[in-house]
């Protein structure tokens, strides 16, 4: 858990890589607990409430310290949490501005929730319109070595088209000696 909330300060600014589903549940369950105890904290050491009077509103009875540093602490985190959600979002092959669907009164909260469960996609099949984390690797990838013995290539043949005149075969005239002995190819003599 001390890793999520590491990285979560540490990738305040980053909007443009990748969060996976783990990550971001991980995180988030990190800081609602160390939310958790931080309010436990600040209510023991400063104790503060809200009260409801019918004539001046809410009113903040005890210290304002304990107010101001759960106020600071909340302000504090919405860059953040704002980076996590997009980097979720990428991973599932959205933009970043599908979070403005948040906006919409009621649907909106529910399709952003819906995105944040879903399975990341393949960097295969990824969106060209989201920046990946993953660097791309500079170095020639070798091709896989085929234990097959590779046959030549075949001869192309020509397709004559019909622009081309048909070729005409030489006759042979037969001469002197040819004709006084015809051999009869057909054996029709016999």
């Amino acid at each position: 858990m001390v890793n999520y909330f590491k990285n979560y300060w540490l990738k305040a600014f980053d909007f443009k890589g990748k969060a996976s589903r783990k990550e971001y549940w991980m995180t988030f369950l990190t800081m609602t607990v160390f939310e958790i105890i931080l309010l436990i904290i600040i209510g023991i050491v400063f104790p503060f409430q809200y009260k409801l009077t019918l004539d001046k509103g809410i009113v903040l009875t005890g210290s304002p310290i304990g107010f101001w540093i759960e106020r600071i602490y909340s302000y504090a985190t919405i860059i953040p949490s704002f980076s996590i959600v997009i980097r979720r979002l990428h991973d599932i092959g959205k933009s970043g501005w599908h979070f403005l669907m948040v906006l919409i009164p009621i649907a909106g909260p529910i399709i952003i929730l819906v995105y944040l469960c879903t399975k990341g996609v393949d960097t295969d099949t990824q969106s060209t319109n989201v920046v990946s984390a993953a660097p791309v690797s500079q170095e020639p990838v070798a091709a896989p070595v085929s234990q097959e013995p590779v046959a030549a290539p075949a001869e192309p043949t020509v397709v004559p088209t019909q622009d081309v005149a048909p070729t005409v075969e030489p006759t042979v005239v037969p001469t002197a000696d040819q004709t006084e002995n015809p051999v009869d190819t057909n054996n029709t003599n016999i």
